[in-house]
């Protein structure tokens, strides 16, 4: 793969943007723990209300009669009530979260559309990659690199220390070869595989 040199062109759209912020969220330690704990929400506020479920019962059976049994049970499940109510009222928010975060990069790609918009020139070689802009430019060398992952529409270039990314669009890539070349120059340079999120 010596003197392996691929380059292309490109310039970001909407897609691309929000692809690539998905994608490096899913690289982020803390993703599976946001999972796990949406799945534990659901399973509390399903068994929580599964709870009330011998209240309404006796309540029925009661006749909705204020006695003393059905005050005590009222009692006991006033506190998983209140915090059901309160869990209740996050989970639309976690739910909001992706479609609000999409509005999110959809304004910041709107506000920055020149950037985005600009014809970037892309070379990936031996000695590390650099992208080129008309006002800007930037090479990185594959010491700095820690990952790279391969998402549905590009790559992702993780950096300094996994707190910069770059991601490329495959469409980037000229060459039906250039994409395959660009994993084996990764392997070979890096000692790491592309991985596949």
């Amino acid at each position: 793969m010596e003197g392996t040199q691929i380059t292309g062109t490109f310039s970001y759209e909407l897609n691309d943007a929000i692809g690539a912020y998905f994608a490096f969220r899913k690289t982020r330690p803390y993703f599976g723990l946001l999972k796990l704990s949406m799945i534990v929400t659901a399973i509390v506020i399903a068994l929580t209300l599964l709870s009330f479920l011998p209240v309404f019962v006796i309540s029925l059976l009661a006749g909705f009669k204020s006695s003393d049994a059905v005050f005590q049970l009222l009692n006991k499940f006033g506190v998983v009530f209140i915090l059901v109510m309160l869990l209740l009222l996050l989970l639309p928010f976690i739910r909001l979260y992706e479609p609000l975060t999409r509005l999110r990069l959809r304004r910041d790609f709107e506000k920055n559309r020149s950037i985005y918009a600009s014809e970037y020139k892309l070379a990936i070689d031996e000695d590390g990659f650099s992208v080129d802009i008309p006002d800007w430019s930037s090479t990185i060398g594959w010491s700095r690199v820690g990952k790279v992952y391969e998402y549905k529409d590009g790559f992702l270039i993780i950096y300094h220390n996994g707190s910069e990314y770059l991601p490329i669009p495959k469409r980037a890539f000229q060459r039906e070869t250039d994409i395959p070349e660009f994993g084996e120059l990764v392997s070979q340079v890096t000692g790491k595989k592309i991985i596949r999120i």
